[in-house]
């Protein structure tokens, strides 16, 4: 119950306004968990690693959280990686309390050759620590 929660609430910070779209990723292509292999690029995708209770009464949760930005170049994956921290911030989403969000790292791995001629993606990733009630 509580990963579902906290699982539609990211999706609904991301799709939220049109920062996304405009970035070139529509809302079908922000997804949790995976994207299939051969769908179209840029995509996001999202998992939550970890919920637990963060306070002793159990009413505030802390998730940590990874949004990975996938792009056919490390510059549009990074560009549009910096949208996605811009998404991440506090407020009401879905009726759920988000009290505060810290990004707690960054990374990217760069385009490369895959098999043949064909081209592997870059992919941006962010974590963050989510407070939420």
């Amino acid at each position: 119950e509580l990963m579902a929660r906290i699982e539609q609430v990211i999706r609904t910070m991301l799709i939220e306004g049109t920062q996304l779209s405009t970035a070139g990723v529509p809302d079908a292509r922000v997804t949790q968990g995976y994207r299939l292999q051969d769908s179209a690029l840029p995509a996001v995708t999202y998992s939550v690693d970890q919920t637990e209770s963060a306070s002793v009464n159990a009413s505030v949760n802390m998730s940590t959280i990874t949004v990975r930005t996938i792009a056919t170049t490390s510059y549009s994956a990074v560009t549009i990686s910096d949208t996605v921290k811009s998404k991440l911030v506090e407020g009401e989403f879905d009726g759920v309390y988000v009290g505060s969000v810290a990004i707690t790292g960054q990374s990217i791995e760069p385009e490369t050759v895959g098999v043949g001629d064909e081209q592997e993606p870059a992919v941006a990733t962010v974590t963050a620590q989510i407070h939420w009630s």
